[in-house]
C-alpha cells in the first residue's frame, strides 16, 4: 500500500515537472525570449533574405551582372527595362546587387570559419591549461593593440587584393574576440561538478575540453559568429572600396561603391543602392547577434 502511494506520489511530480514551464530546455527558453525581441526577428527576417537572395540569384536577376552596353549607360531608377537603372558601363543595377547578395554571403561565411577554426580551440586551451594562458593571452592583447581597420588594410597590402586575400585578413582580424570568449566560457565551466566527476573517473583532460567543456561553449560562439558575419562583410567592403578587395568587374557592393563614387551627382543611386545592400545585411546581422545575446543570456534573460 505505501509503495502504490509512493508511486502515486512520484507519478504526480512527474506529471507537474513536465508541465512546469521550469522545466523546459535552455535553448527552447531562450528560443522563446528571442522571438519575443520584435527588433531581433526583423534582423533575423533581414538575414534571411539576403541568404535568400544570395541562394537564388541567378534564377531571380533580370541580366547576367557583367554584361555591358554602353548606349545605356546611367539609366535612372525605374526605368523600361531596368528596374533600378544602370551603372556608368550600362550593366543593370538590380542583378548586380543581387549578385553581390552571393559575394557578401561568401565573405561573412568564409570569414567567420577562418577565425572560429583557429580561434575557438586556442581560447580553449588558454582557458583550460595555465601553461598557455600567459602566452595566448599576450598574443591576443598584441593583436587588439592595434586598430581593427588597419590592421586588415596591413594585412590585405601584403597578401594582395583578391577574395579569399580579405576573408584571411578579416579572419585574423577576428580571431581576438572569439579567443576571448571562449577562454572566459572554459574557465567557469572547468569548476563545474561534472567537469570534477570526469576527472575523478580517470577521463582524459582533452577529452574533458573538447568532449564536455567545449560543446558548453556553443551559445556564446553563435552569439560571436553572428555578429562577426556582420563586420566581416563592412569590412570586406571597406577594403574593397581602398582597391584591396574584391577587383572589378565582380559585382561586389563595396567596390561597384568605389566605381560609382564618381557620378554621385550626375546618378545618385548607382552610389546609394549598393549602400544601402551594405547597410541591411550589416543591420540585419547586429539586430540577430544582439537578439541572440539576449535570448540565450541568462543574467540579460527577463
Amino acid at each position: 500500500m505505501e509503495g502504490e502511494e509512493a508511486k502515486n506520489i512520484r507519478t504526480e511530480y512527474e506529471v507537474r515537472s513536465e508541465k512546469s514551464p521550469s522545466h523546459k530546455s535552455f535553448y527552447q527558453l531562450g528560443l522563446r525570449q528571442f522571438f519575443r525581441n520584435k527588433i531581433a526577428v526583423i534582423g533575423g527576417a533581414l538575414v534571411l533574405v539576403e541568404i535568400l537572395v544570395a541562394i537564388f540569384a541567378p534564377w531571380i536577376a533580370p541580366y547576367d551582372p557583367l554584361n555591358q552596353s554602353i548606349e545605356n549607360k546611367l539609366l535612372p531608377l525605374f526605368s523600361p527595362n531596368h528596374l533600378l537603372g544602370t551603372d556608368d558601363l550600362g550593366r543593370d543595377l538590380l542583378s548586380r546587387i543581387l549578385f553581390g547578395a552571393r559575394i557578401s554571403a561568401v565573405i561573412g561565411v568564409g570569414v567567420v570559419a577562418i577565425a572560429a577554426s583557429i580561434a575557438v580551440p586556442t581560447g580553449a586551451l588558454a582557458g583550460f591549461f595555465p601553461i598557455f594562458d600567459r602566452w595566448i593571452s599576450l598574443a591576443v592583447n598584441i593583436l587588439l593593440s592595434f586598430p581593427g581597420i588597419l590592421l586588415a588594410l596591413a594585412m590585405a597590402a601584403a597578401l594582395g587584393p583578391g577574395l579569399v586575400n580579405v576573408m584571411v585578413a578579416i579572419g585574423i582580424y577576428s580571431m581576438p574576440m572569439y579567443v576571448r570568449v571562449v577562454r572566459a566560457q572554459v574557465l567557469a565551466i572547468k569548476e563545474r561538478e561534472f567537469v570534477t566527476s570526469a576527472r575523478s573517473a580517470g577521463v582524459n583532460e582533452m577529452r574533458i575540453l573538447f568532449r564536455h567543456i567545449l560543446p558548453n561553449c556553443i551559445g556564446p560562439i553563435i552569439v560571436q559568429a553572428t555578429l562577426n558575419m556582420g563586420t566581416g562583410i563592412l569590412y570586406a567592403a571597406a577594403l574593397s572600396f581602398l582597391g584591396l578587395g574584391v577587383q572589378p568587374p565582380t559585382p561586389e557592393w563595396g567596390a561597384m561603391l568605389s566605381q560609382s563614387r564618381t557620378y554621385i551627382i550626375l546618378a545618385p543611386h548607382v552610389v546609394t543602392l549598393p549602400g544601402l545592400a551594405i547597410m541591411s545585411v550589416v543591420l540585419g546581422f547586429n539586430l540577430l547577434g544582439d537578439g541572440l545575446r539576449d535570448a540565450f543570456d541568462p543574467r540579460l534573460r527577463r
